[in-house]
């Protein structure tokens, strides 16, 4: 029977009110409330967080989030994003969620990795990310010991040029060609599932899937369900609202914004893995 997977991104717990932008938003945290009870309730066998689970990283951000977040502690599985690291640093990530930021795991039961792309002391107008040689000489290794199966990448920040919205200034890895270079190499199924674009897609390019989740909390307000079978992934999307009007992102009155994250729809989509 196919394990089904959880993966949400996104949520920036601790985002509320106004901003140096000018915009005002509403608590993006009942929202993420709301996908735990459903996911709760669906009972998968795993949950990945895709990055930008806190807005800044103060620890009342984290305490908030863990709390909304605890019925799934025994299945989840966060990945560190650029938010987490602007008021605090790759340690207090690891301190606060009990893991390590790069780290080898399980997608299902074929081999998975877990990438850092954030970069502290990065100033509040830059969100770029980037792979370290040690990260890139990891992926590299993983790749080749396990040639012969799928492996499943989990990174903040996307390939330049990929999913929607890694084309625009700093929606992507600033070494996305180094990165892309060692998918290109290997040649057995590789899945990469980043966030940070706040655009849901999905792009098939040879033996590469590249998967742009939606953001949680913000418009279309949701996450991604998958069912790993022995040879194909089925992966679609589970929207928390239906109309703006009940929506906290200050951006939901623009009707062109509101047409991102549309790459992904309710409908199932199939990517084999063999």
């Amino acid at each position: 029977m196919p394990k089904r997977i959880a993966i949400l991104a996104d949520t920036h717990v601790g985002l509320v009110g106004p901003q140096p932008s000018g915009r005002t938003y509403g608590d993006l945290a009942p929202v993420l409330e709301r996908a735990v009870d459903q996911i709760v309730e669906d009972a998968p066998d795993q949950a990945f967080l895709v990055g930008d689970i806190v807005n800044r990283g103060f620890g009342d951000e984290y305490i908030r989030a863990k709390r909304i977040l605890s019925p799934l502690q025994r299945i989840f599985e966060p990945v560190l994003g650029n938010h987490e690291l602007q008021r605090a640093s790759v340690a207090d990530f690891e301190s606060q969620w009990g893991v390590r930021a790069v780290r080898i795991t399980r997608f299902s039961d074929f081999p998975a990795i877990v990438l850092n792309s954030g970069i502290e002391n990065l100033p509040d107008d830059q969100w770029h990310g980037v792979l370290d040689d040690v990260q890139l000489r990891l992926l590299e290794e993983v790749l080749i010991l396990h040639r012969d199966v799928p492996v499943f990448i989990f990174c903040h920040h996307p390939i330049t040029g990929t999913v929607m919205g890694s084309a625009r200034p700093m929606n992507a890895l600033t070494n996305s060609q180094e990165f892309q270079r060692l998918l290109e190499r290997r040649r057995g199924p590789v899945v990469l599932i980043s966030g940070h674009t706040h655009d849901g897609d999905l792009i098939r390019d040879r033996h590469i899937t590249y998967i742009g989740c939606p953001p949680l909390g913000f418009w279309p307000h949701a996450y991604l369900t998958a069912a790993v079978g022995t040879s194909s992934l089925e992966v679609r999307a589970t929207r928390m609202l239906d109309s703006p009007d009940d929506s906290p992102d200050a951006h939901v009155a623009d009707v062109e914004y509101r047409d991102r994250g549309a790459g992904i729809g309710d409908q199932v989509v199939t990517i084999p893995l063999a």
